[in-house]
């Protein structure tokens, strides 16, 4: 009987959803733009593998953890809000499309985002890259597009770190 109700545990286990968070310091936004050129280390991320197949993916980035490098120049800059992603994809590949919605600025758009996908036991590395109209979000610039990577490696939620992950 114990054998049993561990096996039903296991294949419960097994179907579970799965959770993926941003290890900190272990991620990279970029801002590429005419006008410009940001980057941050603040972006938090979850990714959750749910048990139908779908991916789920949020991303926030505050705008004030942007800097240019240059104290006088973020001092110019809108430092007030965040930006905020929230998609679901198809899972089961290495490469991910997520359908959502961009909220920056209080204007939401709908985004495409494509994200690869490389994977260890514990561990995820993520790469994306868009390019926005930022004026379509509220953004003076003389620019018409403005290029945003994000680069992270996510961590299995309840994982602890390993230098072998």
């Amino acid at each position: 009987m114990k054998l049993a109700l561990l096996l039903l545990l296991a294949a419960s286990a097994a179907r579970a959803e799965k959770t993926w968070q941003v290890e900190p310091g272990q991620a990279l936004v970029t801002v590429d733009d005419a006008a410009f050129s940001a980057f941050s280390h603040g972006v938090a991320a979850t990714l959750t593998e749910l048990d139908d197949g779908l991916v789920r993916l949020e991303l926030r980035l505050p705008i004030a953890s942007l800097t240019t490098g240059n104290a006088r120049k973020d001092q110019r800059a809108v430092r007030s809000g965040e930006a905020v992603f929230e998609g679901v994809a198809k899972g089961g590949s290495d490469r991910l499309q997520f359908v959502g919605t961009l909220n920056l600025h209080g204007v939401s758009r709908p985004l495409l985002l494509d994200v690869a996908v490389s994977r260890t036991p514990t561990r995820l590395i993520t790469h994306a890259a868009v390019v926005l109209r930022l004026r379509d979000f509220g953004v003076n610039l003389e620019s018409d597009q403005t290029r945003i990577e994000v680069d992270a490696g996510l961590r299995r939620q309840g994982v602890v770190a390993s230098s072998r992950g």
